[in-house]
């Protein structure tokens, strides 16, 4: 429990100015921008629907239908049988997220990434040399669409949660503006779904308490929330009074590399198996490459029919970036794995414990020159 002095109202810095931008659609808008015949379309970005892929994304007019990210490619074709499937594009996608963040960067260097299409500004201090984050908002808005030929949908307030939930207020390419001033009206008319980690299968708790919205929320004293709902609840009863202090996160190294692969029917036979790895450790290795990194440790992933699985890691002694030096790893480590009757339906392998590849190659030719100093 928390004591009295933890209870007391938090002091809230209101000066701190949070945009957060969400592209629209975004895999489907990149695919509809290089391909003109393809607006206005139904388009959905999935493997076909006979195979066991699932929807990364769809344009509006495809949600309509009520297809949308995480649905199986084969529900999409039944909701939506006018649907063009097209195979996602990832290097693509890359890309263009990557130019994206160069036209961030042209406003601000505190950017937190949260996915390709999805990042937080901090424009407290913007290097436009401006006082509204909202006209800051409208330029970076309109310099997306100029450059890169796509719209975005944007949040902006004085915390992190409001500018997110206000970024899907008005899309597509809308603007939401949430100010200190508006904050409390905005949190009580806001749906209890639609507060951070408040899921569809938790939310039946919260209506069970008759709780609906933000207001309904706010009733309850610091005790009641943590009593009925636990850290979330603490969590919630700050949040509902615009109290969130965490701070933009510059974007962090990714602690791992990976690919996985959904089989479009199961698999059984022994060599089968070794080739689909042979595969998805190439495409691994390219993405090692992409990204200008070595590893040491690997990880080999596989499903089962049944959804069940198992994973296996190995740490070597030195860092590689070679294909055929992971899938002799791979190998071994399959082999400490069962192949059970019930057929594997996913594969994967991942590489970490992550390093630059130059500073690696520095510290070889550094062990090199020492060596030949010392002996």
């Amino acid at each position: 429990m928390m004591n009295q002095a933890q209870k007391e109202v938090v002091v809230l810095d209101r000066l701190n100015k949070i945009i957060h931008i969400d592209m629209d659609c975004f895999y489907a808008q990149v695919e509809m921008r290089d391909n003109p015949k393809l607006k206005g379309k139904c388009v959905i970005v999935s493997g076909p629907p006979e195979s066991r892929s699932v929807v990364c994304t769809a344009s509006y007019e495809a949600r309509k239908y009520g297809v949308k990210a995480g649905i199986s490619a084969f529900e999409a074709s039944k909701k939506c049988p006018n649907g063009i499937f097209i195979l996602p594009n990832f290097k693509k996608y890359i890309s263009v997220s990557q130019e994206m963040h160069k036209i961030f960067h042209k406003y601000t260097d505190i950017i937190e990434p949260l996915s390709l299409d999805e990042a937080f500004l901090d424009v407290t201090i913007n290097k436009k040399g401006m006082k509204s984050a909202t006209q800051v908002a409208i330029m970076l808005q309109n310099e997306i669409f100029q450059t890169l030929g796509l719209t975005c949908s944007v949040g902006v307030s004085y915390n992190k949660f409001i500018a997110k939930v206000a970024s899907d207020f008005k899309k597509p390419s809308g603007i939401t503006v949430v100010s200190p001033d508006d904050a409390e009206q905005f949190l009580e008319n806001l749906p209890i779904k639609d507060f951070h980690g408040v899921g569809k299968k938790s939310v039946l708790k919260f209506y069970d308490y008759g709780i609906f919205s933000g207001k309904d929320f706010k009733k309850l004293d610091l005790e009641k929330a943590e009593k009925y709902f636990g850290k979330q609840g603490v969590d919630l009863y700050f949040i509902v009074r615009g109290i969130d202090d965490r701070q933009v996160i510059v974007e962090r190294e990714a602690k791992s590399i990976g690919f996985e692969r959904t089989l479009d029917k199961d698999i059984y036979e022994e060599e089968e198996i070794k080739e689909k790895f042979k595969i998805i450790t190439k495409a691994n290795i390219e993405r090692l490459d992409d990204a200008k990194k070595t590893a040491k440790t690997v990880t080999v992933k596989i499903k089962y029919s049944d959804f069940t699985q198992e994973t296996k890691s190995k740490t070597l002694k030195n860092h590689f970036t070679d294909l055929n030096r992971m899938y002799l790893e791979v190998e071994e480590l399959l082999e400490e794995i069962p192949i059970k009757n019930k057929g594997i339906r996913l594969i994967g392998t991942s590489c970490s414990n992550l390093e630059d590849r130059e500073k690696v190659q520095h510290l070889i030719r550094f062990e090199q020159i020492f060596l030949k100093i010392k002996y």
